[in-house]
Order: structure tokens, then C-alpha cells, then sequence
């Protein structure tokens, strides 16, 4: 596992714009060791969905209604607790987790995170290979709530200001 340098961090964190923090996230999870992720901010009236995992399997994450099909969401709606990808994470719908296996996206976790307004965000974080053990889990998880933790502040931002303007203005 890399280290994530100071600049890598001051980017991510000095940032206000999601696009940027999803690219700078990108470099931060390859130094953990993952491949790709996918992001999820929901609120009773709003969702963003963002991942850069391949297509079509990414593509099928960006489309479908997060809180019904996707059961890693479905986790994240009720939990705070890490969820580790097992096939018995991925029982309903089966074809996603087939999808998943098809596409090299199955080994990996999901971070939810909620806030004191109803609102949470799920970052899943995936690789090809090796599968990830309890103990990775256990030694990284702190660095991945921390990056949906950042993630999340970013999206509530953007419901509260649609236009990206800071409070200041």
C-alpha cells in the first residue's frame, strides 16, 4: 500500500467540487489498493450516483433506482457497518452480483455514512483481485470512512447550494 501524499489530501479536501474529489479519489484508492469505486449520496428527495467502475457493470450501477435495486444501498440506508462483498451481500437481485463477477468489480466493501439530517452516502471501494480479508478491512476502514465522510460534506453542500456558492456569497 502507498501513502497518500499531503498535496494528494490538500487537493481532495480543499476542493468544493464533486467531480474533482471523485478524481482525486480515484489516486487515493489505488494507493489502498482498489481499482474503482462507486459513490452514493441520497436524501428523501435527492441522489447522486458517480462510479468509475467498468461499463457495462458501472454504467448498470449509474442507471438503476439505488435504494430499491442495489443491495449494497439497501445496507447503507440502515447501517453504519462496513458491508464486505460476499455472494450472500448480492442475494437480491442475483444478476448483480453475476454482473459484478462478469466484470471484475466483486471484491471490495461498502462504507455507509449518515448525518444528523436523515441524509447518507455509501462509498464502495472494488478491485479485480486479491479478495479483501477482515483484517485489510480492519486496517484501511478508518481511511475510507474518512473519504465518504469528505464525499458526503460535499454532496449535502450541493443540496443546500444547487448553484455551488458558498455560504459567504
Amino acid at each position: 500500500m502507498d501513502h497518500w501524499t499531503t498535496e494528494q489530501l490538500r487537493q481532495l479536501v480543499c476542493s468544493k467540487d464533486l467531480d474533482s474529489q471523485l478524481a482525486q479519489l480515484e489516486k487515493l484508492l489505488r494507493c489502498l489498493g482498489f481499482d474503482c469505486y462507486a459513490f452514493s449520496f441520497t436524501t428523501p428527495t435527492f441522489s447522486i450516483t458517480q462510479s468509475n467502475c467498468p461499463n457495462p457493470w458501472g454504467e448498470r450501477y449509474r442507471r438503476h433506482e439505488p435504494a430499491v435495486v442495489e443491495p449494497l444501498l439497501a445496507h447503507s440506508r440502515h447501517s453504519s457497518f462496513p458491508l464486505l462483498w460476499t455472494p450472500e451481500a448480492f442475494t437480491s437481485p442475483p444478476e448483480l452480483w453475476a454482473g459484478a463477477q462478469d466484470h471484475g468489480v466483486c471484491l471490495g466493501w461498502t462504507q455507509p455514512f449518515h448525518d444528523e439530517h436523515g441524509r447518507f452516502s455509501s462509498l464502495s471501494v472494488v478491485r479485480q483481485h486479491p479478495p479483501v480479508t477482515v483484517n485489510e478491512l480492519y486496517s484501511k476502514g478508518a481511511a475510507v470512512l474518512w473519504l465518504v465522510q469528505v464525499l458526503h460534506a460535499t454532496a449535502a453542500a450541493l443540496v443546500n447550494d444547487p448553484q455551488g456558492r458558498s455560504s459567504s456569497e
